[in-house]
């Protein structure tokens, strides 16, 4: 009916929603207000169509009122017109307060709602007290009148079988000669639908998007690449180059694709309703109608009969199509459609037009509303420069832009690697800027036009100029959550930019990013946009402070700071001086004053621009650049004697520990006063009202000081959030977080439970993926800090795991929840939080020493293990991750530092590594040995001539479950030498292929400057020292880069090229001979692990804890006799939910079979009714005689796949089967169940 009539307003009574519901309804926003005692029923809302010019009217509630009152206003005919919507629950209302609620408004009025008030003016019957009240108040408030028709029939007494008028609506005089009222049809309540319609004009905005090229697929796409034809006549600024790159790829895109409408519109749809229903609600309205009719008892049972039936059928419609829904998610379901899936179960939508008042009056069309949103960020984005820069700092950047270039390298040319760089990791499907020239437009161009794109590049570097049209900004606004959308200040200025540009920052950003993290120019205490840093170490530096004072009795003082638009408030002048303070002139500098300067936006609001503004500071909204900029300006914080910072970006604390207060609150006052004097010379706006200041103490008695920003206190708060984690003074417990996990995981699970059932929903594999990314990802976030709670508090983070595992199962609530982690083969979060604590200590062994964690927290090991903790387990995080390695690894295993820079040792703009991963001719796994032999030595004879040959290969034997040998080797066919080395067991075959190649290298080393050409035969290993800056490996690939640098900076030639393994190349096989034999020497090479091989040793150690456990209970427990060990059983075989369910309680024996539920004292007998044997899960599979015939064509079916035991083991996915003849087990027990109809009853 919504969908049907599409109301502007709709207003509905007695809801029944509590506080936690989330309703949403599409094409529509809510007002509403819920009941707030604890009974339930009552509540009202009101619909508002979106576009729609309205706001809510707040109300002032009645004390002891008995009315449920909501307002809103709407803009109509260019006056605002008040809208109540009124419950009355019982039958009395007073007169007062009625008068009460009516005199809260200005201007014409409209009420409607419930009253349940009967009087014969205008309802039949007797008038009851709600009704007199009514009256009076209608006779005594000369500008109201009663709009509702006498005698509407609005709501049908089951009872008397009599209409009564108790919906009512009134309003303001002027409405009633344009006002019709009428009943619409049934919907299945006692109250029918009214709908008002009232003669006048509504203001709506429309919903637009910004139109966007449509690419159809990568064919057409390429089509479009090679078509495009770029005329360089003529054109010589860098602005003239810029656009006619953007001319030409929208002129050439007209050509083959098209644009969007930009037009948003709602999807009224019902997908649930099916032709039952509209029989259905067809009988219903045709029993009602004959009971007005006649009104007996006969025909009142038939109607009561009818709605029942009505409302079973649309009830049980709405649940098949969300079975369905669900149903069809799958592990071939792309990740987007499950996330699509997955918010349309949160009900959120977004806010598509913007309702914003100024001075009372709505704007009404997009024009106004884009002006004054336009007008407000140009507020933000350009706040007055303050200090006004001097001549020092002017003369400073000038000097260093036009004075000899100190760094060379960095002001070179741009290099076609790291324009390919940067092409090869766009992201797509991103909103383009102004120009709508989207990314994909760039992706994989051809030569022509790469070599354009490097060209025009090329002459912005060179000139120091960043072109006009790359400047120009499109502001999105976008709605704050839960904020008031009929203000301007509710609103988030989203940036577009050009995608040309962003590209081209993208190369500015990875030189300048190199150049500062190698001289270590950022801050070091700064955690926010820099590689291999994270909030986690800001959260350990804290934390190892704080426990070590509370065991030490010592002080902490934390003193949590806001920066106000701290991004927005950059003066660039300083920023340029900062920058050329730290040694960074030349073109570089240049390119930022040019990139800084000039720069303009315009906001868009459905299809209007607003003019255009110009920005005087700030570094610029949804820039590459940005962040580094900022990380560069905001290194220029002073340091203090005691106090130490820590900051993320514009997240800044600082804290202090000493042994008494007054120390602890000298030193931290002198801090602020110094942290005052330099917000005020940089341009930064501290908010004293918005920081907050916590202390942390064993100490009882003494008295809470108190400290100042700029005279003004700062408040003291005991929880504090900080950059993600709950902190509670003064002794952190984390219970404030751990409450909050719980509520958070509480509600996660919500709607991992809406997405299954034990007969219906999505497939386990699904499931698993929703739990580990939505649900314990929420848990594993800071769980390195907070572990440090007491084992009750993190014991009630157990639950969750537990509650959502078995829903991904399915499983019964007596099943052990050691087994139902085993058939998932999933670790407890007590395990994993073991795993992340020794994953984050393995990568604190590889950070630098200039990284604040490696002298705060790790050289503090030895101090921190000699103090006198209670529970090792509450200690600080090294203390913990300590014992957690010794458990895990044992106490003699070692773990050296291995230090390793925090970006790659070869700069962007050096010449790039010559790796061949392809052959002179295509080949693929199909062509024979013998033709992939002969097409790499046709390679050999083409490309690398007169360069010496050397292999390289890595080995590994596994036996069982236990790596025991890893070796590698290298030959030089041309004087028949080789090497070989045994390497650590805990090292991967990986590994194995880069330490060869580090070796061939430095073989390479030791010898006269030549060409030589490194054979490998491993394209994993090619692949990661191609790239320049990988993320895994970087124990073997950096010694790799830094070498191949040295040996070309000192006249050597080195390429190198993948080998087709094991098809007859002579020198490839013996190195693999030459690695094979190399694991019976005697002495390991001593070499640091990679991370990523630690890892994976770290999860089969902690698996071995699992393994170990459940050996425990192994025998005792059903599943111990399908599945002997922590791996995972074939589940995609099964067809859908309901047999995923029945399996697994097949395998883990707690079922709804009689034996099962006899145990659990729910039947009286567990005796089957057919043998009179206990009814288990082996006795209906393997032995009932009421079964026989189907047992009989199963062990048929079996037979002839190769199964001769016919054991549950085998048939339940234990027997020791490749996975094609375990999937078609399962399928052949899957049809015995069927045909049995045990699926139903298991």
């Amino acid at each position: 009916m919504l969908f049907k009539y599409l109301p502007d307003i709709v207003f509905l009574s007695e809801t029944w929603l509590h506080s936690s519901d989330s309703p949403s309804f599409s094409g529509y926003s809510i007002i509403r207000l819920d009941r707030q005692d604890l009974n339930r029923g009552g509540g009202v809302l009101f619909l508002l169509r979106s576009g729609l010019t309205s706001t809510s009217y707040s109300l002032n509630k009645y004390r002891n009122g008995i009315m449920e009152v909501i307002g809103c206003r709407v803009f109509v005919d260019g006056a605002w017109i008040c809208i109540l919507g009124i419950y009355n629950p019982v039958g009395q209302i007073s007169e007062v307060e009625l008068d009460y609620y009516f005199n809260q408004v200005n201007g014409n009025l409209l009420i409607i709602g419930d009253f349940n008030a009967k009087h014969n003016s205008w309802s039949r019957g007797s008038a009851n007290g709600a009704g007199r009240s009514l009256f009076n108040f209608i006779l005594q408030s000369p500008t109201i009148c009663l709009l509702t028709p006498p005698y509407l029939p609005t709501h049908y007494c089951q009872g008397s079988g009599i209409h009564t008028t108790i919906d009512l609506c009134l309003g303001s005089n002027i409405f009633l000669p344009i006002t019709s009222t009428q009943v619409l049809p049934d919907s299945g309540s006692d109250h029918l639908p009214i709908m008002v319609a009232i003669s006048m004009s509504p203001s709506y905005s429309a919903s637009k998007s910004t139109p966007r090229w449509i690419i159809k697929d990568k064919s057409s796409l390429r089509k479009f690449q090679n078509d495009i034809v770029l005329n360089v006549d003529g054109l010589q600024s860098c602005d003239d180059l810029v656009t006619n790159l953007q001319t030409t790829f929208n002129l050439t895109a007209s050509d083959h694709f098209r644009k969007s409408r930009g037009i948003s519109k709602s999807n009224f749809s019902k997908p649930w309703w099916s032709p039952e229903c509209s029989k259905a609600v067809a009988q219903r309205r045709r029993a009602k109608h004959l009971l007005s009719r006649s009104p007996n008892d006969e025909n009142l049972f038939a109607y009561k009969r009818c709605t029942a039936v009505a409302r079973h059928t649309i009830k049980s419609a709405k649940r098949l199509s969300w079975h369905t829904y669900c149903g069809t998610i799958n592990s071939m379901t792309s990740t987007s459609q499950v996330w699509q899936r997955f918010n349309s179960v949160r009900g959120q939508q977004k806010q598509r037009t913007f309702p914003i008042i100024v001075n009372n009056a709505p704007l009404l069309t997009s024009d106004e509303k884009a002006s004054h949103l336009g007008l407000y960020f140009d507020g933000l984005f350009n706040i007055p420069i303050r200090p006004l820069p001097c001549i020092f700092e002017l003369d400073v950047i000038k000097n260093a832009i036009h004075g000899p270039i100190v760094h060379t390298g960095i002001d070179g040319e741009l290099t076609s690697q790291e324009l390919s760089n940067v092409l090869a990791s766009l992201p797509m499907k991103k909103a383009p800027g102004w120009d709508a020239i989207p990314y994909e437009f760039m992706t994989s161009p051809p030569e022509k036009l790469f070599k354009y794109i490097l060209k025009t590049f090329n002459e912005c570097w060179a000139q120091g100029t960043f072109p006009n049209s790359l400047k120009k900004a499109v502001i999105l606004p976008i709605l704050k959550p839960n904020k008031d959308p009929s203000l301007s200040t509710s609103y988030r200025p989203i940036s577009l930019l050009p995608t040309i540009g962003k590209v081209f920052e993208k190369v500015i950003y990875n030189r300048l990013y190199s150049f500062v993290e190698r001289k270590n120019l950022i801050n070091r205490f700064q955690s926010g946009f820099r590689r291999k840093h994270s909030v986690l170490d800001q959260h350990l530096r804290l934390e190892h402070v704080i426990r070590e004072a509370l065991v030490s009795q010592n002080v902490v003082f934390v003193v949590y700071l806001d920066l106000k638009a701290a991004f927005d408030s950059v003066l660039h002048h300083k920023l340029l001086f900062k920058m050329a303070s730290i040694g960074i002139g030349g073109r570089l500098l240049r390119m930022i004053q040019s990139f800084l300067t000039s720069r303009t936006f315009q906001t868009y609001v459905n299809g209007s621009y607003s003019k255009t503004y110009k920005t005087a500071t700030g570094v610029p909204q949804g820039s590459i650049l940005s962040p580094l900029l900022f990380l560069i300006i905001l290194s220029s914080i002073p340091g203090f004697d005691l106090v130490k910072a820590t900051m993320y970006a514009d997240d800044i604390a600082l804290f202090i520990c000493a042994p008494n207060m007054t120390l602890a609150k000298q030193q931290m006052q002198n801090a602020l006063n110094i942290l005052s004097v330099w917000a005020a010379d940089w341009g930064f706006h501290i908010n004293p009202q918005k920081c907050s200041f916590q202390y942390y103490t064993r100490k009882r008695k003494f008295t809470v000081p108190t400290l100042a920003f700029n005279n003004v206190p700062i408040p003291t708060v005991k929880v504090q959030k900080f950059l993600g984690l709950l902190l509670d003074s003064p002794l952190l417990k984390w219970d404030a977080h751990i409450d909050y996990l719980k509520k958070e995981c509480f509600k996660r699970l919500n709607i991992l439970k809406a997405l299954t059932s034990t007969s219906w929903g999505c497939s386990r594999k699904t499931l698993l993926l929703f739990y580990v990314s939505f649900v314990r990802s929420k848990l594993d976030f800071g769980c390195q800090v907070y572990g440090s709670a007491s084992k009750t508090t993190l014991d009630k983070l157990e639950i969750f795991q537990n509650s959502a595992i078995r829903t991904i199962i399915g499983a019964l609530k007596s099943t052990p929840i050691v087994s139902l982690r085993c058939e998932l083969a999933i670790p407890s979060i007590y395990q994993r939080r073991k795993f992340l604590i020794i994953s984050t200590y393995l990568k604190l062994l590889r950070l630098p020493d200039t990284h604040p964690l490696v002298d705060e927290v790790f050289q503090t090991l030895s101090h921190s293990l000699n103090l006198a903790w209670r529970d090792v387990h509450q200690a600080t995080f090294i203390v913990r991750a300590h014992v957690a390695i010794q458990h895990c690894f044992g106490h003699l295993y070692s773990l050296p530092r291995y230090p390793l820079p925090l970006v790659s040792p070869v700069s962007p703009w050096k010449e790039p590594i010559s790796v061949y991963l392809d052959l002179i001719l295509p080949v693929s796994k199909s062509n024979s040995s013998q033709l992939l032999c002969q097409t790499f030595m046709s390679t050999l004879e083409v490309r690398f001539s007169n360069y010496i040959q050397i292999y390289t290969d890595g080995s590994r034997i596994v036996d069982g479950e236990d790596i025991s040998s890893v070796s590698a080797a290298i030959y030089v066919p041309s004087i028949s030498c080789n090497d070989s080395w045994l390497l650590p067991s805990d090292f991967s075959v990986l590994s194995a292929e880069l330490f060869g190649i580090l070796m061939a290298l430095t073989y390479i080393e030791g010898g006269v400057p030549g060409n030589f050409v490194i054979c490998v035969d491993s394209l994993s290993a090619l692949h990661g020292v191609k790239n320049s800056s990988p993320k895994n490996f970087t124990e073997l690939i950096y010694p790799i880069l830094i070498l191949i640098s040295s040996l070309q900076d000192n006249g050597f030639q080195i390429a190198l090229q993948w080998t087709p393994g094991h098809c007859g190349i002579i020198s490839n096989e013996k190195v693999d001979g030459y690695a094979k034999s190399a694991h019976s020497l005697q002495n390991v090479t001593i070499f640091p692990t990679p991370y990523a091989d630690q890892l994976s040793f770290l999860k089969r150690q902690l698996q071995k804890d699992e393994i170990s456990e459940w050996n425990l209970i192994c025998d005792e427990t059903h599943l111990g006799l399908i599945k002997d060990k922590w791996v995972k059983l074939p589940w995609g075989a099964l067809p859908n939910r309901r047999a995923e369910v029945v399996f697994a309680r097949l395998r883990l024996g707690h079922s709804r079979l009689k034996g099962h539920l006899f145990k659990l004292g729910l039947i009286e007998s567990p005796l089957c009714m057919i043998c009179g044997v206990t009814e288990t899960v082996s006795h209906v599979i393997m032995n009932c005689p009421c079964h026989r015939d189907m047992r009989k064509t199963l062990k048929l079916s079996l037979k002839e796949l190769g199964v001769t035991e016919f054991t549950l083991k085998n048939l339940l996915g234990g027997g020791n089967f490749k996975a094609a003849i375990q999937y078609s087990i399962l399928r052949c027990l899957y049809t015995f169940l069927v045909e049995t109809r045990l699926l139903d009853s298991i």
